[in-house]
């Protein structure tokens, strides 16, 4: 998208499924790494002092993962 912006529009939009791809490829890792991997493999729901650090953890880093993922996808005509 960075070296795209200079270039005409159809182009700057045609090189946002590569940062929306990378958005998704990170909020689906954040899920199946600390959600079900962690909590389920490593029991992460058995320790007390981790599970509300590390869950919380990754739902702020999906959540504002997924709220650039809503920025880039809007239309820009």
């Amino acid at each position: 998208m960075w070296t795209a912006r200079a270039g005409d529009p159809a182009a700057f939009s045609a090189s946002k499924k590569w940062a929306l791809t990378g958005c998704g490829v990170a909020v689906f890792m954040l899920f199946a790494g600390w959600i079900v991997i962690a909590e389920t493999w490593f029991e992460l729901w058995r320790s007390e002092v981790l599970r509300d650090v590390a869950l919380d953890s990754a739902f702020r880093y999906a959540a504002l993962i997924a709220l650039i993922a809503l920025f880039v996808g809007a239309n820009d005509d």
